[in-house]
């Protein structure tokens, strides 16, 4: 039996400590979530193209935080030297919607950098707090997703983000009726 053949049947305690961690399953259950909500934005979208656009209650917001990654095996010399380079992975940012068929996730990162800059943790509370109770989705082509995805409308998205603006003027205070914590 080689080392390979060994690491498939010995248990290795420290992965299984870490698989087993409650926040580790947490953050496993949240992923797993997200994905069966952007597969459903497929069969939205269809929907949408038939039918027109659709009304649909907001439910969370799912933020995944941007990287910097590097790679070596570059021929000649990249930004970080000799045979190195790198780029960076934009944060995204999702509405989590009730549609027809269920939870849906439909990105929504562009416009916020866009109109407020930067999504730190106090503008991403701020867009959270201000999140309108519902939206409409909209099939569009976004030079940032791609052609063809489910968006919710420029018209909301418009009054949301002139809704986070004038909370952070005001330091953050809740502004409108719309507002609503989730």
């Amino acid at each position: 039996m080689n080392m390979k053949d060994r690491e498939q049947f010995e248990p290795d305690p420290e992965l299984d400590k870490l698989l087993h961690d409650p926040e580790m399953e947490e953050l496993i259950k949240k992923e797993e979530r997200l994905e069966a909500a952007e597969e459903r934005c497929e069969s939205l979208r269809e929907k949408i193209t038939s039918q027109g656009p659709i009304r649909v209650a907001t439910i969370d917001l799912h933020y995944e935080p941007g990287d910097y990654v590097a790679w070596n095996g570059v021929k000649g010399g990249g930004p970080r030297g000799y045979g190195w380079n790198s780029a960076g992975v934009p944060s995204e940012y999702f509405l989590i919607a009730m549609g027809p068929e269920g939870e849906v996730a439909v990105r929504i990162d562009r416009v916020f950098k866009q109109g407020i800059g930067r999504l730190t943790s106090k503008r991403r509370d701020l867009i959270r707090r201000t999140m309108p109770p519902m939206v409409t989705l909209v099939v569009g082509d976004d030079p940032w997703y791609g052609k063809g995805q489910a968006l919710v409308s420029s018209d909301d998205l418009a009054r949301w983000v002139e809704e986070v603006k004038a909370a952070l003027s005001t330091g953050g205070k809740r502004s409108g009726p719309q507002s609503h914590a989730s």
